[in-house]
């Protein structure tokens, strides 16, 4: 995993971003730090105990379209395209990147689970 993550502003700072709870936001950059190269996340459950999070604010990134609870039960992060550009010889493919062939890549470049 990388030890560097990026978040672009037009995201974290729009106004349905901001009117979240705090620690609805909190978790949501935790997620995005200890995300794979894909944007996926499968230790997020110890995310939310060492945060001490309840899933309610997982629940509301996930009705917000800022995560996506994918199949293998791993949270993929919606705007991770738009977040972070890895350059392919420093990209590492993750154990969980089969679960992004079902779903599809807005233009702004945010995943979606299907139209």
């Amino acid at each position: 995993m990388a030890k560097r993550r990026m978040f672009s502003i037009e995201i974290v700072e729009s106004d349905a971003f901001c009117i979240m709870k705090a620690s609805a936001q909190m978790l949501y950059f935790h997620l995005n730090m200890n995300a794979d190269d894909d944007g996926i996340v499968d230790k997020w459950k110890s995310i939310l105990r060492y945060l001490r999070v309840k899933r309610e604010h997982l629940d509301s990134l996930i009705d917000a379209g800022y995560v996506i609870e994918l199949d293998c039960g791993a949270l993929l992060i919606s705007d991770w395209l738009i977040h972070n550009k890895i350059r392919q010889d420093r990209y590492t493919q993750g154990r969980y990147s089969y679960d992004l062939d079902a779903l599809q890549i807005l233009p702004s470049g945010r995943y979606t689970k299907g139209l």
